[in-house]
């Protein structure tokens, strides 16, 4: 089907209009392209009414724009200039030509100077010419000019040439009726004009099929003649009966071969109430116990029409400690803009939990149809002063005969008032073998105070003086002004040993990476622990290879280069002298990694291996110890094992690290996703932390009952995961599921989290541009979809106009919505299978992206991309091919390397995008929470800026139409595109140029959003750009945890710039 609409920015602007704000990108393609010079004065960052800078973005006061001549008309063979004169027909305020240039589409015979001046003070004036030079027959064009009168958009200036026949143009190209009230109706008239030399007959005066019935044509009876040179009249009234805004599009038809079909667009907005609350968030801060905090909440009427505020209450979940207090009689009627003020006070007489949620919010309801509950969210937490004594309990380990172990203890005032230490006492110190030998810093000592956030270590000893009791116990009483707990005992133990030993031991004794598809690596922990009496110093880790016969393993052997070849060491501990010391421990990382070449079918490969590692005993002579033991390979039994292949079971995030918390707190929750992706039900059998440390826990699990929780497409499973580190440095966790899967019934995901006592962090990132980015665009390919392909295609040229703005490395492929062709099915079309940089890349996407009208009538868009982004599709190895012979089935050779399909087209630097353009609804048989943690988890769900999904789909909620067709509501394709921080473009728009041009911006641009690696404190954020601390143009989002900066604003980054993010670390708390 085919859909003629106005061109897409033209409606932007509208909607521009209605936020009251100008946006100077509001032009109609080139006309906002050209921009118009700033040398007399005018700039982008001045305030209003200013000489030296007006604000280009802000409506000056009265200033507003008259364009004469209002069309020009050239005569067909004559070459010729026309001058066109702007003038500020405004008393107050400068007027300001923000771009002046030919509409996209304008012929070739049309050139336009720039204006003289571009800053026009009250009644002042400024021309440029425009100049026509003979060429191709019946030629057409439109000058636009954005500027920043009370006019509101663009001034469209039509040319055209005379001809032997009519031509018509309507002048204004469209009618904004401003704010009306309710039953009030207004007229507004446009023109049409005959400038040819024949009469034309107007056979067609109507609104459009989507124009709603506040819109009504006056009385033009149809058909009629308009005489060259002449013009008609066309009256359309607007009658608001409802609320909100209203759109619509006026039709003129004329008889005429070309140019015959002109559509005006309709704007109006009903006059109504409008609540607005000052502040939109309260925010408390910090507040003391027993004392009182109140801030006052303005709400005002931002509307046209009275306000009536019916209640004004605590909206549910409020703490008790919260309230709102000073109401006004209720109900109470505002005027426009008129305000009446309530109270919110916050009185806390306990601590609360420090956490991400609001305490509240003050709810008012009101007559504003649009927000007839508005709830302003409240902030704030409690000053108590909050000891944490981290260990909480200190384990000497086995101390030798003689021998003095220490352990560092670390007291650390987590609240937000100060704290006094009053004494450290030994309750019980076994004769003196326990002893307190220092503090940090060395002038500390109790009594003594700890500010907010403040911390003194104090260092413990045990002397092992001999004795009868293998096991040595004591304790120690730490008092202090601790709001809830003012004194803690303190437990230590000891085990006594004989002479100094090395032993070690490796926890977990075995790793098991479950599944790990071809083409993708997986990275487990391994713990060398030390269990001896003395130290231990890392020498070697070496892997091996061991047989395995139906899953059963068998000998070990030393694999090429000694080392596995399928299981690599990446990281191991340096080989320092007595580097690992009593009770202490170090890590190994060991990666997974799967064949290249092995075949992707329906049984899986399983792979067992071996780690060895080797110390040696300072404390005897360097004697050498493994573990596990054995002398020989053989003699080494398996503690690696993994499987390949594809399965039905599957976890969304693959794996966890919770990044930087300060000790005592707790990480924010964590969610896991256990998804069904086979055709038959699963069973979940148990959900539980293996070879963790007691820093890790599971928040919220489903019951699991004796027969286990089945989990479908439509019903995956939720788990919750916490990090609450107990000590400095890294700690790792592995969540196991155990299912009904044959293939796999062991399923893990590694955690990891690092603690800190720091409760300060910064940030530093670098501005970037030229980056790689992999865009997949999802076509529906069933019946009627021919013109929207060639839509696409005609406007491909604005995606990639934004790439070589920021010289970014792209590459484009292109699938269908048919998820079920064994051709299609998420397999990337055309050829080549994608588009990078080249002279050719326009005619290569063109062709690509019209992939026909043949396919599926079950459009399943978010399932194809699944497929195309997924195994077997993208499987990537390293074989050079020719041809598909040099290749294990099922790989083919794509551009020269054995692989899937679409092997090289996901790229693990690129940011990847993805485009979907349907007129009918998604049928994917999964939940769009699978798809959208699917998109989020390619590039990880920490980073956002490097995933969007875009859609270019029926409206929602109704759908559209035009008279060509219709188009469902893609409402599915936009909950995946708003989850991922998309764009949404109506499929219904005749031109896609603006919706790829946005959607290129968001691809290619500059990053705008920077995620911090720890979770921050509100109000603690400080921003610097090259030094330059930013006071403005940037805003901490808490539920992303990020530092957004505004894109037009003075402050934001640019290509090069290093950008450092200070803040207070916010200590979460369970509960």
């Amino acid at each position: 089907m085919r859909r003629v609409r106005i061109n897409t920015t033209t409606w932007l602007c509208f909607f521009v209009l209605l936020a009251l704000v100008l946006v100077t990108a509001c032009s109609d393609e080139d006309g906002g392209s050209t921009s118009a010079g700033n040398g007399n004065g005018a700039g982008t960052n001045g305030t209003n009414g200013g000489e030296g800078g007006p604000d280009n973005f802000g409506v000056l006061a009265n200033a507003s724009i008259e364009v004469s001549p209002k069309a020009i008309v050239f005569d067909a063979w004559t070459q010729a200039e026309r001058i066109v004169t702007v003038k500020n027909v405004g008393d107050k305020g400068n007027l300001t030509l923000l771009s002046v240039g030919l509409k996209v589409g304008s012929s070739p015979e049309f050139t336009v100077s720039q204006p003289e001046a571009t800053l026009l003070p009250p009644l002042g004036f400024t021309t440029f010419v425009v100049k026509f030079t003979p060429g191709q027959p019946s030629p057409t064009g439109t000058v636009v000019i954005n500027h920043n009168g009370l006019d509101g958009g663009p001034v469209h200036v039509p040319l055209s040439v005379s001809t032997t026949g009519g031509s018509i143009v309507v002048i204004p190209g469209s009618l904004d009726f401003g704010d009306v009230a309710v039953g009030q109706p207004k007229k507004l008239t446009t023109v049409i004009n005959n400038i040819g030399t024949e009469p034309v007959e107007i056979v067609g005066i109507e609104l459009t099929d989507t124009t709603p019935d506040d819109f009504q044509v006056l009385s033009t009876p149809v058909p009629f003649q308009i005489g060259p040179g002449d013009t008609n009249s066309v009256d359309v009234s607007y009658l608001p009966d409802g609320k909100g805004t209203d759109l619509g599009e006026l039709r003129i038809v004329a008889n005429l071969e070309s140019g015959g079909e002109v559509i005006v667009p309709l704007l109006g907005n009903v006059i109504g109430p409008k609540l607005l609350a000052i502040p939109a968030i309260v925010d408390f801060g910090v507040v003391d116990i027993n004392s009182k905090k109140t801030i006052s909440v303005e709400l005002k009427n931002a509307g046209s029409a009275t306000l009536t505020i019916s209640e004004v209450y605590p909206s549910a979940g409020t703490v008790e400690s919260v309230s709102v207090v000073d109401l006004p009689d209720l109900p109470v009627s505002v005027d426009p803009g008129a305000s009446v003020s309530v109270n919110a006070v916050f009185r806390p007489d306990v601590a609360l939990p420090v956490g991400l949620n609001a305490l509240g919010g003050v709810a008012v309801a009101s007559n504003d149809p649009g927000l007839p509950l508005m709830v302003v969210p409240i902030y704030g937490s409690v000053a108590t002063a909050d000891l944490l004594v981290s260990p909480d309990f200190v384990d000497f380990g086995i101390v030798a005969t003689g021998d003095v172990v220490t352990r560092q203890v670390h007291l650390l005032n987590k609240g937000k008032q100060a704290l006094e230490i009053k004494s450290v006492d030994f309750v019980d110190d076994h004769n003196g073998e326990f002893s307190l030998v220092g503090w940090s810093p060395s002038g500390f000592s109790p009594p003594g105070i700890l500010a907010a956030d403040e911390a003194a270590i104090m260092t413990l000893a045990f002397t092992n003086k001999g004795g009868t009791n293998l096991i040595v116990t004591g304790s120690m009483s730490i008092t202090s002004t601790d709001t809830d707990q003012s004194s803690q005992v303190l437990p230590l133990e000891a085990k006594r040993g004989g002479s100094k030993k090395c032993e070690i031991e490796l926890v977990p004794g075995a790793l098991n990476y479950g599944i790990v598809p071809h083409g993708h690596t997986k990275t487990m922990p391994m713990t060398i622990k030390n269990v001896g009496t003395g130290p231990c110093t890392f020498v070697s880790a070496t892997t091996y290879d061991c047989a395995s016969f139906l899953g059963i393993p068998g000998a070990c052997s030393t694999g090429i280069g000694n080392s596995a070849k399928n299981f690599k060491i990446i990281a191991q501990p340096p080989p320092v002298p007595g580097g690992i010391p009593q009770g202490g421990k170090a890590n190994i990382m060991v990666m997974f990694v799967p064949p290249e070449n092995a075949p992707i079918i329906e049984f899986f490969d399983t792979y067992n291996g071996a780690i060895q590692v080797l110390v040696s005993d300072p404390s005897n002579g360097g004697a050498q110890i493994a573990a596990p033991p054995g002398q020989a390979p053989s003699q080494i039994l398996s503690n690696l094992t993994a499987k390949s292949g594809i399965s039905d079971i599957s976890v969304i995030p693959g794996n966890i690290d919770f990044g930087l918390t300060t000790i005592g707190c707790t990480s924010p929750e964590t969610k896991v996703t256990i998804y069904n992706n086979g055709n038959a039900p699963l069973v979940i059998e148990d959900i539980k932390l293996i070879d963790c440390t007691p820093e890790f826990s599971i928040t919220q699990i489903p019951p699991i009952p004796p027969a286990g929780i089945e989990v479908t497409q439509t019903k995956p499973v939720e788990v919750w995961v916490l990090y609450k580190p107990q000590i400095s440095g890294k700690s790792y966790c592995t969540l196991a599921v155990t299912s009904s899967d044959t293939d796999q019934p062991l399923l893990t995901v590694p955690l990891e989290g690092k603690g800190t006592f720091d409760t300060e962090n910064t940030d530093e990132f670098v501005q970037l541009s030229g980056k790689d980015v992999d865009i997949l665009f999802v076509i529906d390919d069933s019946g009627s979809m021919g013109e929207e392909q060639s839509n696409l295609a005609d406007n491909f040229k604005s995606l990639i106009k934004e790439a070589a703005t920021w010289n970014s490395n792209y590459q484009i492929g292109v699938i269908t919505t048919d998820a079920g062709s064994p051709n299609k099915s998420g397999k990337l079309q055309g050829s080549p299978l994608f588009v990078i940089p080249s002279p050719n890349a326009q005619s290569q996407f063109e062709k690509n992206a019209k992939v026909g009208e043949n396919g599926s009538g079950s459009e399943a868009g978010l399932e194809a991309a699944h497929l195309a982004l997924t195994l077997p599709l993208i499987h990537t190895t390293s074989t050079a091919c020719s041809s598909d012979s040099d290749c294990t089935a099922p790989d083919k050779c794509v551009v020269g390397t054995c692989g899937g399909h679409n092997a090289g087209f996901l790229r693990k630097e690129a940011a990847l995008e993805v485009v979907f353009v349907s007129d009918e609804e998604d049928q994917s048989p999964a939940p769009v929470s699978f798809y959208v943690d699917f998109l989020k988890s390619i590039k990880g769900f920490a980073n956002d800026n490097l995933m969007h999904a875009h859609a270019i789909v029926g409206d929602s909620p109704g759908g559209c139409t035009s008279s060509d067709g219709s188009a469902d509501a893609g409402k599915r394709y936009i909950e995946v595109a708003t989850q991922t921080g998309g764009k949404v473009a109506s499929i219904c728009d005749s031109s896609f140029a603006a919706a790829l041009s946005t959607i290129g911006n968001v691809a290619f641009g500059l990053k705008e959003q920077f995620f911090l690696s720890a979770v921050a404190q509100p109000g603690t954020v400080k921003v610097w750009v090259d030094d330059f601390e930013c006071a403005g143009g940037w805003f901490y989002d808490i539920p992303s945890n990020s530092v957004i900066f505004d894109d037009m604003g003075v402050c934001m980054p640019q290509e090069g710039q290093k950008i450092k993010i200070y803040y207070k670390m916010l200590c979460l708390q369970e509960g």
